[in-house]
């Protein structure tokens, strides 16, 4: 078989019936000569670029379908491993990839470019789905992470915030009770302008002087000693404008406890010098004393014998309570006395108790509810406690007395239920017994 190409040969536009026709049937090359051809087997029509194309070579192919002869052009297959790199209109070869390629792909167009993601189609992220996230601070963190541990409850889950900002809860609790923890301080001295902040991990320095020492123990303790002694003796007899020197008048421990310091006028005396040089204290004074002229002098008067009037009255204003009288006063007679009224006033029910030490007069009105009365505290057994209780409207309610009153008959008495009843109480005995007696009931003006 030659081995020139059919577009290579000579065209033959009108064969004749001897002569032969070359195809190729399945890769085996036959003849047919026209003269043989049956109507059924014209000619295709020569594919159109046969005579140009150098790169293709055509055959003819007899297929028999279903008993039906067909001639066909088939391309010869082309086993040229000649190819040039593959363009957009070409087939060929891939381009050489580039040294440095990275992660470049090869494009329609036959070129290597770097893929650019343009994808800004994904939903936030969910707990199921991927997504796009937020971070909360563009700041770069110069912290380093700690390591990687496996304790328990260590490890934590992101989530998102409102702003769709990934975020880390960490439990967290203050539980640092160390009170002597240091922050920070302020130091500074009397003549100081310019006062020092102490924090953390700062040295503060004790610096010793002139006299003054400063040693530290192995637990941080300081101590600032003072090694100056005064020996100057060199003082002169204290002046009124100068400081200086003096003598005591005694060398005798004074027993007697000073008085307490008081403002009142002439009461505060300057410290003078004797002729001595002895502080002294000049304190005016004069002996007044004839006699106890008037009780008030004493506050606390106690009698080393009984009280002899001599004739003479007691006289004043005021109240001596009897608790403040102790022992008996004879050949005493009292003139214009009165006795303090307890003014008890509205007595709203319940009891109500009448404390003889308040006064041997006593006042009140019933109004609201049953009243029970109580006495406490009378004069000591064989002595004649007595008052008065001037009532109002004692019948307006139901009024007891102590079990331990005896009534005049035996009966107490019928009390006036809108009006004044005064009633007398007596004992001779301590109040074991007290003895009533209606003074005057339903006390009123005469109509």
């Amino acid at each position: 078989m030659s081995s020139v190409k059919v577009s290579a040969l000579t065209a033959k536009t009108s064969p004749s019936g001897s002569e032969e026709v070359l195809i190729n049937d399945g890769g085996t090359s036959k003849k047919i000569t026209i003269a043989n051809l049956t109507k059924g087997h014209d000619l295709p029509t020569v594919p159109s670029g046969i005579d140009t194309d150098t790169n293709k070579e055509y055959n003819l192919k007899l297929t028999d379908v279903s008993g039906t002869e067909t001639l066909t052009w088939i391309e010869e297959t082309d086993n040229d491993t000649t190819y040039s790199t593959v363009t957009t209109s070409v087939d060929g070869l891939a381009p050489t990839l580039p040294a440095t390629h990275g992660s470049k792909f090869l494009r329609g167009d036959a070129t290597w470019v770097v893929p650019t993601d343009t994808d800004t189609t994904y939903s936030t992220a969910t707990a199921t789905t991927e997504g796009l996230v937020k971070i909360e601070d563009d700041t770069t963190q110069t912290v380093a992470a700690n390591t990687v541990s496996t304790t328990a409850s260590r490890t934590y889950g992101v989530q998102l915030n409102s702003s769709d900002q990934a975020v880390v809860n960490v439990p967290w609790s203050d539980t640092d009770t160390n009170t002597n923890q240091l922050t920070t301080f302020t130091v500074s001295a009397t003549t100081d302008t310019t006062p020092t902040t102490i924090s953390q991990g700062d040295d503060l320095m004790f610096t010793a002087g002139t006299g003054i020492t400063c040693e530290t123990t192995a637990d941080g303790t300081v101590t600032i000693s003072n090694t100056v002694t005064d020996t100057d003796t060199t003082y002169s007899t204290a002046t009124t404008s100068t400081e200086g020197l003096v003598k005591i008048e005694d060398g005798t421990a004074q027993s007697t406890a000073a008085n307490a310091v008081t403002t009142t006028a002439s009461r505060t005396y300057g410290v003078q010098l004797n002729a001595s040089d002895q502080a002294v204290v000049n304190v005016p004074w004069t002996d007044t004393d004839t006699g106890i002229t008037d009780v008030v002098d004493d506050t606390t008067p106690q009698l080393g014998g009984n009280l002899d009037l001599n004739g003479n009255n007691i006289t004043g204003t005021g109240a001596i309570p009897a608790a403040n009288i102790t022992g008996t006063i004879s050949g005493v007679n009292f003139k214009d006395v009165g006795l303090t009224t307890n003014a008890i006033g509205s007595i709203g029910g319940g009891t109500q108790d009448i404390d003889l030490t308040l006064g041997n007069s006593v006042s009140g009105t019933v109004d609201t509810s049953t009243t029970t009365f109580t006495f406490s505290n009378p004069t000591a057994s064989d002595e004649l406690c007595i008052f008065s209780i001037v009532l109002t409207n004692g019948g307006s309610q139901t009024v007891n007395f102590p079990a331990s009153v005896d009534w005049e008959g035996g009966t107490a008495p019928t009390l006036t239920a809108a009006g004044v009843d005064i009633l007398i109480f007596a004992t001779v005995d301590g109040g074991t017994i007290w003895h009533g007696q209606s003074y005057s009931l339903d006390s009123k003006t005469p109509s």
